[in-house]
């Protein structure tokens, strides 16, 4: 189970949270995968991914979490059809950026996925645990390319 918060640090700083729970197991690889994704997309954060701000554990040790840079996806939701054209450019842009650079491709385009940054205005790509890390084909990348498309309602 993924539980995110939202917290106030210190000077005001405010960061999500993202926590996980380490059983059923499985859930531990899922959050080492999203953070080695993190560390290899360092030049992006900011700009296309959020900001890593930290990694906790719960006293329990039965949790941990990573805590992010705080974006607003509360003004997105999950019809890509009800948000900007920009918007949508935006988060292909983001997408694009990760797959070009990276070969990385996100399993999981959907609404709740993106966020915008409350200092740029830029559309984030979040949620990287489940992502897939390796060249592909010409055919295979035109085909990525097309479901990116669809899924955010781009011609």
């Amino acid at each position: 189970m993924v539980f995110l918060y939202e917290l106030n640090l210190a000077h005001e700083l405010f960061c999500a949270v993202k926590v996980v729970d380490l059983v059923p197991e499985g859930n531990e690889e899922a959050l080492r995968s999203e953070l080695a994704t993190y560390a290899l997309l360092q030049e992006l954060q900011g700009l296309c991914i959020p900001r890593l701000l930290g990694i906790m554990e719960s006293p329990s040790g039965m949790r941990q979490g990573i805590a992010l840079q705080l974006l607003d996806n509360s003004v997105l939701g999950d019809d890509f059809r009800a948000w900007s054209e920009e918007q949508r450019r935006s988060a292909k842009s983001a997408l694009m950026v990760l797959f070009e650079r990276f070969h990385i491709r996100h399993n999981d385009i959907r609404g709740a996925n993106f966020g915008v940054d409350r200092d740029t205005g830029n559309v984030l790509v979040f949620d990287l645990e489940d992502v897939s890390r390796e060249p592909v084909s010409k055919k295979l990348a035109d085909k990525y390319v097309k479901y990116v498309n669809s899924k955010l309602c781009l011609a």
